[in-house]
């Protein structure tokens, strides 16, 4: 967002952006202090919105080496069931270079699509989560199992995978990611 307020065009919010960045790393910034909201507006309204905020994550990703953030829920804003709209883009933003988005954890929905575009994008680790969240559902996707924890502990992923061990191929290599696994993180 500039003086001027939110841009029209892609390419409005690209030189925003790009303005931006010049002026925060001449004050001292770092790529890794920079997070890029991606202002998402509703399909309803601006129809290119969605393709418009995968050109932007995409350019942070890949040309600027930036993190992102958007407010997922904003796409499906005025539409009728939202879950399946706010879904498919949260998995084609993790397709396209989104690092982090603003929505319910409660919606199984949502979070099953994050963990399985995770693993699709073989993101570390993500492979792990996808097992461990989805042994809390049936195949209907409904929940089977109480208490599902966004974010096991390494002790409990290791456990796990050393009840898995003789079923998953390569659990010596999955079992030495531990290390980065933690609700901290």
């Amino acid at each position: 967002v500039s003086d001027a307020g939110i841009p029209k065009t892609l390419e409005e919010k690209h030189a925003v952006l790009d303005e931006l960045l010049t002026d925060a790393y001449d004050h001292g910034f770092t790529p890794e202090d920079v997070v890029v909201d991606a202002l998402v507006a509703t399909v309803g309204a601006a129809p290119t919105s969605a393709l418009d905020c995968m050109a932007t994550f995409s350019h942070c990703k890949r040309d600027l080496g930036l993190a992102t953030v958007c407010g997922l829920s904003n796409i499906s804003f005025g539409l009728p069931d939202r879950m399946y709209v706010n879904a498919t883009f949260l998995g084609m933003a993790i397709a396209s270079g989104l690092t982090m988005a603003i929505a319910n954890p409660s919606q199984d929905l949502l979070m099953n699509t994050a963990a399985a575009a995770n693993m699709l994008m073989n993101k570390e680790g993500s492979d792990l989560a996808y097992i461990h969240r989805m042994q809390y559902f049936d195949k209907n996707g409904k929940e089977i199992k109480a208490g599902l924890e966004i974010c096991p502990s390494e002790q409990e992923i290791r456990t796990e995978l050393e009840e898995l061990a003789p079923i998953i191929e390569g659990t010596e290599v999955a079992l030495d990611y531990g290390e980065k696994v933690s609700k901290e993180d």
